[in-house]
């Protein structure tokens, strides 16, 4: 998962002593620890915008589901262009998109017909009309057409019984598009990803509330949320801002891990005093991969019913020069 462009950002730390790793390392570690999500659940197509599909889905029939012209134009059988050209040919009939003909056509002569309408039996090219010169009731072509030309063939897209999108697949807009294509109407998408986001710092204040001596704005929040809000996969769980206190933070890690898959925090990572946030992640029982200087959650397997969830904290420092450097997972 991405959750942030970061510029300029080649190394993380955890504040204590010791070498720093690059970002690279510290995200493939956040990686290697997820899991897959398991829970599922049905949309209308028109609001899987974005989601992941949780099942493959596999094509209940061709498409195109029938020989089709691609051109407005005039449907031919080659067999009936004798010689070399011009040929002149008589227009025997007309066929529009979602038009069915019963009429046995006379493939000596052209058919009209327009793009999206089938080709009828016998007919095996589509002159597009450019290529045409209309005199009354006949058509004269100069120049020979390929087999199939301006035919989309049925089948040629996707055949029946192939599968048409993989499980694990981001349903962007092209793909429901297929998906529509096929007939689907609702499709199984992974639920959304919880993500919780904890501020924290005493100084913190949001916008649009006065400044006090020593307050900044929360800035960071509006960042890390206007991100999330451009992933429909993710569900924001918002804690707020948490003051420098070891009780407080204790309490918003409990209730994040309790409830998010992921946890993304702000500030509290570096090696001071008034730091809590590595001490917050021991207390709910994770542990920290010390010779990296990059700490993570990792509950136990089975300890909720809904199955292990690691808690892999983003903690991008509150002061906007560090914050780029500060991707703090494993």
């Amino acid at each position: 998962m991405h959750l942030a462009t970061i510029n300029e950002a080649e190394t993380c730390a955890s504040g204590a002593s010791g070498d720093v790793i690059p970002v690279d390392i510290a995200s493939s570690k956040a990686v290697a620890i997820a899991r897959p999500l398991r829970e599922t659940e049905r949309l209308p197509l028109l609001q899987a915008q974005g989601r992941i599909l949780a099942r493959q889905v596999l094509a209940s029939m061709d498409l195109p589901p029938f020989d089709s012209a691609a051109m407005d134009g005039y449907a031919i059988a080659r067999e009936a262009l004798d010689g070399e050209g011009p040929w002149t040919l008589p227009v025997r009939g007309r066929v529009a998109a979602g038009e069915v003909s019963l009429d046995a056509w006379d493939a000596a002569g052209a058919i009209r017909i327009f793009t999206g309408a089938p080709v009828p039996p016998g007919f095996d090219a589509v002159v597009m009309q450019e290529r045409c010169e209309r005199r009354g009731e006949r058509i004269i072509i100069r120049e020979r057409p390929r087999e199939s030309q301006h035919i989309r063939r049925k089948g040629e897209d996707v055949r029946a019984g192939t599968p048409v999108l993989a499980e694990g697949t981001h349903l962007a807009p092209q793909r429901l598009a297929l998906l529509a294509g096929q007939g689907v109407a609702d499709v199984e998408v992974v639920r959304k990803v919880r993500v919780g986001l904890i501020s924290t710092g005493s100084e913190l204040r949001d916008p649009g509330t006065p400044l006090g001596p020593g307050q900044i704005y929360n800035s960071n929040r509006t960042m890390i949320r206007a991100t999330l809000a451009s992933c429909p996969w993710a569900e924001v769980i918002d804690y707020g801002i948490v003051p420098d206190r070891r009780d407080a933070l204790g309490d918003a890690f409990g209730e994040a891990v309790s409830r998010c898959d992921v946890l993304v925090t702000t500030g509290g990572v570096s090696a001071g005093e008034e730091d809590h946030v590595v001490w917050a992640l021991d207390r709910q029982g994770g542990t920290q991969d010390r010779d990296d200087r990059i700490d993570a959650v990792r509950r136990a397997a089975g300890q909720s019913e809904r199955g292990a969830r690691d808690v892999p904290p983003d903690r991008p420092s509150g002061h906007p020069r560090r914050r780029r450097l500060r991707r703090r997972v494993s």
